[in-house]
């Protein structure tokens, strides 16, 4: 079941007139993960000024299940009038349908912006005291810790996969959280010692104390901890193309492009505005724009991912 919340405030429009101009009635935006994740942080931080470009209330609704599946196949059959799309990220959506592939072609989504990029960071509970990434690193050479935990064929799977490979983090047991506020969690609780998630995720854990973080998965580091290593700088495997995700708003594959574009439309101007801009700068999350065109060329690449990546590692 998802968790409904409605915001925009823009002025809530009565009834169900879908016919005149668009949008004439509320959006619905599914965030495919639950409450208290990347993607939720997102939501919340956009999608109201969204509902102010549009002159209607959006109405968030948190659908997890399946490393975001489960919501992002709610919105592939949703109507086709724009009223409903998702949320998700990539490459993480592709890698994830492509390990369990449905009957549901979720490659055909339609593209309607990419509005934030977002890396992953390495935490741990902070009964470990781990110190910086090369700790870490020995920690699990020398078998005092064995146990991982993230999402299961998230693109940060993916990345650990390859520092395993190469030596730099060689965990053994890779424990599975349905996203990353679940894996923030079980890192804060003790369940597991160390995981990985993004990093607007981990803030709020982070500055209460619950975690410690260790590292960034990605060479450009994160605007959210800036003075946190990376990869480059620990000497690791580059992992870039995993240790991040974009952010991307899809919908339905047979919704009007004049629908796709007004959607995106309003996308670029909430991204723009000064109170978007202002909550990115409080926030360290970043917010970018990619238009109709090249978020569907971002979607067919990444699932069509098997064709670099051997799945079977991840499952």
């Amino acid at each position: 079941m998802g968790a409904a919340t409605t915001v925009g405030l823009a002025g809530c429009i009565g009834g169900d007139n879908r016919d005149g101009e668009f949008p004439s009635d509320n959006i619905r935006h599914i965030i495919p993960y639950g409450e208290g994740g990347g993607s939720d942080t997102y939501a919340r931080g956009i999608l109201p000024q969204v509902g102010e470009e549009l002159g209607v209330d959006v109405q968030l609704e948190n659908i997890p299940g399946a490393e975001s599946i489960q919501g992002i196949t709610e919105a592939y059959y949703a109507e086709p009038d724009g009223y409903t799309h998702v949320g998700h990220t990539l490459p993480t959506a592709g890698i994830a349908w492509l390990l369990n592939q449905t009957n549901d072609d979720l490659s055909q989504l339609k593209g309607i912006c990419q509005y934030g990029q977002t890396p992953y960071v390495i935490f741990a509970n902070p009964d470990e005291e781990i110190e910086g990434m090369e700790d870490l690193a020995d920690r699990y050479e020398d078998g005092d810790l064995t146990q991982f935990g993230g999402s299961l064929g998230a693109a940060n799977h993916v990345a650990m996969i390859q520092l395993r490979e190469e030596g730099d983090v060689p965990w053994e047991d890779w424990i599975v959280y349905d996203g990353s506020g679940p894996t923030v969690q079980a890192a804060a609780s003790g369940e597991i010692p160390v995981g990985t998630a993004t990093d607007s995720s981990a803030a709020g854990a982070v500055e209460e104390g619950n975690i410690d973080i260790v590292g960034v998965l990605t060479s450009d580091g994160s605007s959210v901890f800036p003075d946190t290593s990376t990869t480059e700088d620990a000497g690791w495997t580059n992992v870039d193309e995993f240790g991040a995700i974009m952010r991307t708003a899809s919908c339905a594959p047979d919704t009007p492009d004049d629908r796709v574009q007004t959607l995106a439309d309003a996308y670029e101007a909430a991204i723009n505005s000064d109170e978007v801009q202002e909550w990115s700068e409080e926030t360290g999350n970043e917010v970018l724009f990619n238009g109709p065109d090249e978020t569907n060329a971002a979607i067919e690449s990444a699932f069509s991912i098997d064709e670099q990546v051997d799945l079977g590692q991840l499952q």
